[in-house]
This record gives structure tokens, C-alpha cells and sequence, in this order.
């Protein structure tokens, strides 16, 4: 049913104004009128989307992670704000600088050297930086994260025909050390 369906998704004083509507088909249409009545105000909304835009914390970290929240959150205030008809395409100094002050230093840094020679702010080159920031912080996050510590096999270990373990092959190296050091001059 539509109106259960609506009314389970109000949350907070819209769902206390309706808790006692009768569960009805003809209950729907007044209870859609009087939401629109109550919450449809696109002015508001605006409001809303460009606070939530200041108001969006900064990188914690120079990682993928925070730049892409960044760069999402950012894309769904500034595309919630377009489909209500603000001119958000002619806002390319303020959408730029409100991004830069999310960014860390690293980053930061790096859009300034990229973006040194134009004449103007490019909101969309900014996030078209930023996207290929996340792709190189993935990759190189990759190579941190996945390191592998080896060792070299000593003779000995290929002759046997097999490998002894991590901690035999460590006792065998402070054994050969200690020999080393022991040994008569």
C-alpha cells in the first residue's frame, strides 16, 4: 500500500504530524498535500544543500577514501541544488574554493601545481583532478598495503628439496651471526 509505504519512510516531527492516519486508500492524497505543503519549499531546500556543502568536514587523511567522500558528498549537494534549478554552473570560483578548503595539504598542493596555469577556477577540472588523485592514492595504496617481507633461501634449504619455516630459518641466522661474531680473530 502507497500510504504505508509513505508513512514508514517519515522520520522525526513529518512522521509524528501523520501517526495516527487511518491506513486507507483515501487517507493518501490529503496525506501527500499536506507533506507538500509542510516540506515542498525549494528555497529551503537550496538553503539546505549549500549549508550541507560549507558545512562538509574536512580530509582526515591523505587516503582514497576521504577524497572520495569528498568528491561524492560534494557531487550530490551540488547536483541535489541543479535539480532544483539553481545556476550552479556559473558558480566555478565559489564551487572550487569550497572544495579546496576540503582537501589535504598534499592535495591541495598538487591541484595548485596543476591548475597553475589557468586563467580561471574549474569546479569540473577540479573534480576531474581529484579523480585521477583517488586512482593514483588507490594504486599506491596498494603497493603499501601488500608488501610481502622475504627472504633469500640459502643453499642449503634448495639442496634439502624444501623450505624450513620462518622461525627455523631466523634461529639459523642468529646462529651464523653469533658463530660469525664468536669466531677467533
Amino acid at each position: 500500500m502507497k500510504l504505508q509505504y509513505l508513512l514508514s519512510s517519515l522520520k522525526g516531527d513529518a512522521a509524528l504530524q501523520f501517526e495516527h492516519v487511518p491506513l486507507d486508500d483515501k487517507s493518501y492524497a490529503p496525506t501527500w498535500q499536506a507533506l507538500l505543503n509542510r516540506y515542498d519549499d525549494d528555497k529551503l531546500l537550496k538553503r539546505e544543500y549549500f549549508k550541507a556543502l560549507v558545512q562538509l568536514e574536512p580530509m582526515n587523511a591523505a587516503t582514497a577514501v576521504e577524497l572520495t567522500r569528498i568528491v561524492n558528498e560534494t557531487r550530490r549537494l551540488v547536483q541535489g541544488m541543479e535539480r532544483l534549478e539553481e545556476p550552479t554552473k556559473h558558480w566555478n570560483t565559489p564551487l572550487t574554493i569550497l572544495v579546496m578548503y576540503k582537501l589535504e595539504k598534499n592535495t591541495l598542493m598538487a591541484w595548485e601545481q596543476f591548475s597553475a596555469e589557468q586563467s580561471n577556477d574549474s569546479y569540473d577540472k577540479l573534480l576531474e583532478f581529484c579523480e585521477k588523485r583517488i586512482r593514483i592514492l588507490n594504486s599506491t595504496a596498494l603497493h603499501q598495503t601488500n608488501v610481502i617481507e622475504t627472504r633469500a633461501a640459502t643453499r642449503s634449504t634448495y639442496q634439502r628439496g624444501r623450505f624450513t619455516s620462518q622461525e627455523q630459518q631466523m634461529a639459523k641466522g642468529r646462529d651464523s651471526i653469533r658463530r660469525y661474531i664468536e669466531a677467533p680473530t
